[in-house]
């Protein structure tokens, strides 16, 4: 089918090198900085101050963003000692982290403040396992949900919008609940309401941006299959497609030909991508019920509020095809995975993927 050699098809396993790179040759992996050892204690040095021995420690699910001039900033996660709310800063140029912000002490509750009003006071509180993120165009970073704990100390899933300023060094609670576990209010499915939200969740960290600088967030643990759009401009969540509850079994239609009805179904910890168009691909991710990985690649059209099966298999725990080693082609597809969520868009508009969790 032709649609199956779309240029996007998935380039596994090889990360984009410089060539010019004067320190390695093209191809090869560079240790850059961190513990060779597993679940290393943080070092966090002095608040504000960048150091050579400053270090996260070992931490899974962080929320991340990359900030307009280049540097990696990660929040929270989770430690060998439970939940974390430190925010830290990497600067690639001088090879440094920075704690920026937040406790050194694990498990806190949030201080949330007044919502809409930034202060120097308010932060998340803890939390891990894969809290959604994004950048909008003025450098801002966002975040919404993970396993933490609320304003009062109680912990699961989090429907907390928030939004942090790295110039003010300000959060501001921007929308959702300030106590864990709660439902979302859909309300009407393509109408904005400032009462809508998206449930409580985790692993959601696969999100986009659009052209119109909004913020999309699909499925996640504890979710359905639904598709969310957030509006900065006017502060309000918009239910698109989906269900609103339960879990949603996927309906693939038939490959490349996009339909109303068609949907990935419930899922998280996947692959995601945005081209040139505007419109929001997916890859795999956990399925239905736990380490039933999938390999179908999605794609999404605003404007036409269509899912579109592209590529992949239709059942969970497919082996994929490897051919010929560098050689894209219509028939090779990668294996079935989750937690692959080392992505990257190239200058040309094809998309990469790196490795991931398998199915045990």
């Amino acid at each position: 089918m032709k649609k199956k050699l779309f240029p996007v098809l998935l380039l596994l396993v090889q990360l984009i090198l410089n060539l010019n790179n004067s320190f390695a040759q093209s191809g090869q992996w560079i240790w850059i900085k961190g513990d060779s050892t597993n679940n290393a204690n943080p070092v966090y040095g002095t608040l504000g101050v960048a150091d050579s021995l400053n270090s996260p420690g070992g931490i899974y699910g962080p929320a991340e963003w990359k900030d307009i001039q280049g540097n990696f900033w990660i929040f929270g996660g989770s430690g060998s000692n439970g939940a974390q709310s430190a925010m830290w800063k990497y600067d690639p140029q001088m090879n440094q982290w920075t704690w920026v912000r937040g406790s050194q002490l694990c498990c806190l509750a949030g201080e949330y403040g007044i919502k809409g009003v930034p202060s120097v006071n308010n932060y998340p509180g803890s939390r891990g396992y894969g809290c959604a993120t994004w950048v909008d165009t003025s450098g801002n970073f966002w975040l919404f949900g993970g396993v933490g704990l609320d304003a009062y100390g109680n912990g699961f899933f989090l429907n907390d919008l928030w939004r942090y300023k790295p110039l003010t060094d300000e959060w501001t609670w921007m929308k959702g609940s300030n106590l864990s576990t709660q439902p979302g209010i859909y309300g009407v499915q393509g109408v904005g309401d400032t009462a809508n939200t998206p449930g409580g969740r985790s692993e959601c960290t696969v999100t986009w941006v659009d052209m119109e600088n909004n913020l999309w967030l699909y499925g996640g643990n504890n979710a359905p299959d639904d598709l969310w759009k957030y509006s900065i401009i006017s502060n309000t969540w918009t239910w698109v497609k989906g269900s609103t509850s339960g879990t949603i079994a996927p309906v693939y239609g038939t490959m490349g030909i996009p339909s109303l009805t068609n949907t990935p179904g419930s899922r998280y910890n996947y692959a995601k991508w945005k081209d040139a168009q505007d419109n929001l691909w997916m890859f795999g991710g956990q399925g239905l019920s736990f380490y039933s990985p999938r390999n179908d690649l999605w794609k999404y059209n605003p404007a036409s509020n269509e899912w579109t099966w592209m590529n992949g298999s239709n059942t969970s725990a497919d082996p994929g095809i490897y051919n010929s080693y560098c050689s894209p082609d219509s028939i090779s597809n990668p294996k079935a995975r989750f937690e692959n969520r080392a992505v990257w868009t190239d200058g040309n508009g094809k998309f990469w993927m790196m490795g991931g969790l398998l199915d045990g």
